[in-house]
């Protein structure tokens, strides 16, 4: 069968190609993948050249293992199981080592999706515990546990490892876990700064600092996790009587050590390789309890077609980086369409060759009461140039039937229903990211800029409230169903990102408010409730156009919305969030094509306070240049978002964090 797979074709050569994989036997697991962590010490190893199997040097005459499928340790789910496989089955959640490849100077490899895998290499993932992606590196913590499980140490006792990779920082997780004083040598200021506060970390390179070791004195235990036998032999005569020396690093032809030295200290040698079914066990456990903690390490994450980019930054150096994950999942795209007779549409992405675009009659597909429509009598797709539209004939709804059709300067009040509601439809479908998946870690460091009591909150395990204020939009007018609403997707992304703690939406937004109404509540609808977080959402009625000039002008909406701010800000330590409105259709007699002054102001507050702003208004205007109409994303055709509409507020959310 084909699959898709990151391939070593030569000394530094790195390709996203496709391979072939053997049909899956009786006692074999296809998996899908979701993410696959790159093993950087091991891996980089073969890309250069000088491994020609796990534990074996290349010598002078080896025949190089070229092509290879990189990599041993992934996440997925199952998509089929062999009739000999028990205690698995499809739509399992599971972690998977080594996958069989064909074709290859190996049999056997990690980064290959879909990826045949005999059920000895699969462990199902408990159905508690962290997200799955804690799981993906589980290899190679299994060789950072096994080094901090291999030596004897008291509770009290000095411990320390050499290397600040991740195999020394599991390696340092699991010693202190067993309640040994941890110090961590290491070269980057970055990764040290990884370290729970509990563990020490000093960088030597940092001149002087290898005299200094003085201070590092009845050690235990030495977990070599580099091959820097030059510091282990620095750190010897500071070393116990019965103490230990844990050698994982790979040490090419330079391994050699004096037995000799070792004897008057009596110390213990312990050389870890590989992996048990035993220790893998104890491992998921042990990342499952907390013991060993991951995600916090991931530094990068790739898309899976953006392989070769990935080990670019690996081989180059480019910026700092620890853990390195690709990310296989193709990204969907549910995107609402109003369509005009049969006049052909832009879609947003360019749907994935092979993948097929479904249109359905509701945002939720799941909804008993949706409608799936049929490509061909329906709708028609030119997947070449990424475009949809209606069908004569379809059961599609025709917005040219619409009363306000065609209509300029339309006065809803003067028709009975002028909703876009009958004419909706979403369509569904695959697409590959562009670009690089966003970096957990500037993610969440930015989010405790932007929002800290949250963050602390939520770190904590406690419980954040959560104000939503503003207008209509705010209350979540339109949105089909709550789980919908922006506010709703928001509060669900933080809690994603912060597991153990929760959110508690408290909605204070009235509909058809200007923030002069929201100024004149904001002591007695939001103070008393001590929130930890104020959303504050308004514009759009202030921007209205009437008889008398606008709902509120400019420079009143600007000190209606210091008010709100500074009457928040002196009664305790909420975190605050602008949102910039979306654009109300330009057809309606009230708009008054003045919002970008609205929203500069919302700017000017964002600088002026050091709060987030959500740009919504950015987004919106990006999703109207690139084609889609005003009708496709205002569900009252006037100014209140659909479902996909509130997807974009979401997404304004998010790209404010990073």
């Amino acid at each position: 069968m084909k699959a898709k797979a990151i391939v070593f074709t030569g000394v530094n050569e790195v390709e996203y190609l496709d391979v072939e994989t053997p049909d899956p036997g009786p006692e074999d697991v296809v998996i899908d993948l979701e993410y696959s962590w790159i093993s950087v010490g091991t891996e980089q190893s073969f890309l250069r050249g000088e491994r020609v199997s796990g534990e074996q040097v290349t010598l002078p005459g080896d025949v190089l293992p070229f092509p290879q499928v990189a990599g041993y340790q992934k996440v997925g789910i199952v998509r089929m199981v062999g009739d000999g496989v028990s205690g698995i089955q499809p739509g399992d959640r599971v972690f998977a080592s080594i996958s069989r490849v064909a074709g290859m100077a190996f049999d056997t490899g990690g980064h290959v999706n879909p990826a045949v895998t005999h059920f000895s290499q699969v462990w199902k993932l408990p159905n508690s515990g962290p997200e799955a992606l804690a799981y993906a590196p589980l290899v190679l913590a299994q060789v950072g546990y096994n080094c901090g499980m291999r030596p004897f140490v008291a509770p009290g006792e000095r411990a320390v490892v050499i290397g600040d990779g991740l195999v020394g920082h599991w390696a340092a997780q699991t010693l202190s876990s067993r309640g040994a004083k941890v110090t961590m040598l290491g070269r980057r200021d970055d990764r040290l700064a990884l370290l729970p506060s509990e563990i020490q970390g000093i960088n030597i390179r940092t001149p002087g600092t290898v005299e200094g070791l003085e201070d590092l004195t009845d050690i235990q235990v030495v977990v070599d996790s580099v091959g820097a036998l030059p510091v282990f032999h620095a750190l010897r005569p500071r070393m116990k009587l019965n103490s230990h020396l844990v050698s994982a690093g790979f040490l090419g032809n330079n391994g050699l050590i004096d037995i000799q030295a070792l004897r008057a200290q009596e110390i213990t040698l312990h050389s870890p390789s590989g992996w048990t079914t035993e220790r893998m066990n104890e491992t998921l456990a042990a990342i499952t309890d907390g013991r060993l903690t991951t995600i916090p390490l991931i530094t990068h994450f790739f898309s899976a077609s953006q392989g070769k980019k990935a080990w670019q930054l690996i081989k180059d150096k480019s910026e700092p980086f620890l853990g390195v994950v690709l990310d296989w999942r193709s990204s969907q795209q549910t995107e609402a369409f109003v369509f005009v007779k049969e006049e052909e549409l832009p879609l947003r992405r360019q749907p994935l060759p092979g993948k097929r675009v479904r249109i359905f009659s509701d945002a939720d597909r799941n909804n008993p009461e949706a409608i799936e429509y049929a490509e061909g009598s329906d709708f028609l797709v030119d997947y070449t140039n990424a475009s949809i539209r209606r069908t004569i004939g379809s059961r599609i709804a025709d917005w040219s039937r619409h009363p306000l059709y065609d209509i300029v300067s339309f006065d809803h009040t003067k028709v009975e229903d002028y909703s876009n509601k009958a004419f909706t439809v979403y369509a569904e479908y695959e697409y590959e990211p562009e670009a690089f998946v966003p970096d957990i870690r500037k993610v969440t460091n930015r989010a405790s800029a932007i929002i800290p009591s949250v963050v602390d909150k939520l770190q904590a395990g406690e419980e954040v409230i959560y104000v939503v204020y503003g207008d209509s939009i705010s209350t979540g007018g339109e949105a089909s169903q709550n789980s919908f609403t922006f506010f709703k997707r928001f509060a669900d992304y933080l809690c994603e990102l912060y597991p153990g703690g929760s959110i508690r939406i408290v909605n204070k937004a009235i509909g058809g408010e200007t923030s002069e109404g929201g100024a004149s509540r904001v002591e007695s609808d939001v103070i008393p409730i001590q929130p930890d977080l104020v959303s504050i959402g308004y514009g759009m009625n202030d921007q209205n156009l009437y008889e008398h000039g606008l709902g509120v002008p400019p420079a009143d909406y600007e000190r209606n919305l210091q008010h709100i701010i500074d009457k928040i800000r002196a009664c305790g330590s909420s975190d605050i969030l602008l949102i910039t409105p979306c654009e109300p259709n330009p057809l309606w007699q009230h708009s008054s094509g003045r919002m970008s002054e609205y929203v500069q102001v919302i700017h000017r507050l964002g600088d002026h306070y050091g709060v987030g702003v959500a740009d919504v208004n950015k987004l919106w205007r990006e999703e109207l240049a690139a084609g889609k109409t005003p009708e496709s994303l205002l569900l009252n055709n006037i100014n209140h978002p659909n479902d996909y509409g509130h997807h974009l507020y979401f997404r304004a959310l998010v790209d404010m964090m990073g």
